[in-house]
């Protein structure tokens, strides 16, 4: 069944939208940590468009196949450094919100890598990211209908 193509009926929404991403850019994210919360974000809301455009991005940046391939089991993979670690667990507590926020844990080990501001940056990429993917999902979009 077809959806509505936001893009098209309200390109309004879209803009602000990259308005935002136009902030995020301005962060300057190391770009394997900015794939691979994109990725891990867009794994657990399951938006295949996501998965498909930011793992292209991640192998882009240089980010190996066999990460992204574990990249779902991170907790139990050894291939994840303890800052790439606090950054998924920020993932998925943003993914998961409504049950317990973000954790106090998985806030003291941010705070362990990353500055207050970095802080706040990484948890407005979250925000984005679950807003894409929830167009995304809402929408049926995927490599051929999103900018159609």
């Amino acid at each position: 069944m077809s959806r509505v193509n936001i893009y098209n009926v309200q390109p309004a929404a879209y803009k602000a939208f990259f308005a935002v991403e136009a902030y995020l850019k301005q962060c300057a994210f190391d770009p394997i940590i900015e794939e691979i919360v994109r990725v891990r974000t867009s794994q657990i809301n399951g938006c295949a468009y996501c998965i498909h455009v930011h793992t292209k991005g991640a192998l882009q940046h240089g980010e190996s196949q066999e990460r992204i391939f574990a990249l779902s089991v991170w907790k139990e993979s050894k291939l994840f450094t303890e800052k790439e670690r606090a950054v998924l667990a920020l993932v998925e507590d943003m993914v998961h919100i409504y049950d317990q926020g973000i954790t106090d844990h998985t806030y003291k080990e941010l705070e362990l890598h990353f500055s207050e501001d970095d802080i706040a940056k990484l948890i407005v990429l979250c925000t984005m990211m679950n807003a894409w993917n929830r167009l995304g999902v809402a929408t049926h979009a995927n490599e051929l209908t999103v900018y159609k």
